[in-house]
């Protein structure tokens, strides 16, 4: 009893905005005590989902070359210091020129900004290509994949083509449209895929043990209070957080 806790409940299981929600006991690890409340509830998603990525997909090794998209988002951010702290030689992000910075603060060895150069036009090569936009930059993510790499999209699709094709349709052009990109990649020697965030509690605790010794940092642009939850999203929409935007459910 008592215990402070952090957990990243699947789709079945929602409720993040409510003051309670009752989850599996192995969803959960303990909460970093460095931490504050904000920022461990900023972590979950976003670092099981980088780990997901990085290093059970992409199976990261010490000496590997990592390009990360979105550099200053949630996952990016996240991806960036899981990468260098795994022992990745070069780690490469796009960002805005406001956020370059930042970026590098986080650990990022080469940074393109994207009002400036399109980054399948300087780089290549990389082990490992973590696609947090979709669309036509999975396709331009792909060609800055080496022979063997790993490419790892955290974007589905399903909204966009759910949007065009309805509920029903939809949900099957988007899950042909992952298959048939995965397929294409084996027949060119690389691989990739669309991945699904997994709530694993015995992982949560090494995420949270990298917090704790100061490895791993949450990013949190914004705190909006539950009244606010409305401005919040519409903040969301914008795609400029830098980091994470945490909800406070309780004062």
């Amino acid at each position: 009893m008592g215990d402070e806790v952090v957990s990243s409940p699947t789709h079945r299981r929602q409720g993040c905005y409510a003051e309670y929600v009752a989850i599996d006991e192995a969803m959960v690890a303990h909460k970093a005590p460095r931490l504050t409340h904000q920022e461990a509830a900023s972590l979950p998603l976003v670092a099981l989902t980088a780990w997901e990525a990085l290093i059970k997909f992409g199976r990261l090794e010490p000496g590997q070359r990592v390009f990360v998209q979105a550099g200053a988002g949630g996952v990016g951010s996240v991806a960036i210091q899981l990468a260098r702290h795994f022992g990745a030689s070069e780690v490469a992000a796009t960002c805005s020129t406001r956020n370059v910075e930042l970026v590098e603060s986080l650990g990022a060895t080469r940074v393109v900004d994207y009002t400036k150069h399109e980054y399948d036009e300087v780089l290549s090569d990389y082990d490992i290509v973590l696609d947090a936009l979709g669309g036509e930059h999975k396709e331009r993510a792909f060609a800055v994949l080496k022979q063997g790499g790993a490419l790892a999209s955290i974007v589905a699709g399903i909204p966009t083509a759910t949007e065009k094709y309805g509920p029903n349709l939809g949900v099957l052009v988007a899950g042909w449209q992952m298959l048939s990109f995965s397929v294409r990649a084996r027949f060119k020697g690389k691989r990739a895929a669309n991945l699904v965030k997994k709530c694993d509690g015995e992982l949560l605790g090494r995420i949270m043990n990298l917090a704790e010794d100061g490895n791993l940092n949450p990013l949190i642009d914004r705190v909006f209070p539950l009244e606010q939850i409305a401005e919040a999203h519409r903040y969301a929409e914008t795609g400029r957080a830098r980091g994470k935007i945490v909800i406070q459910v309780r004062r």
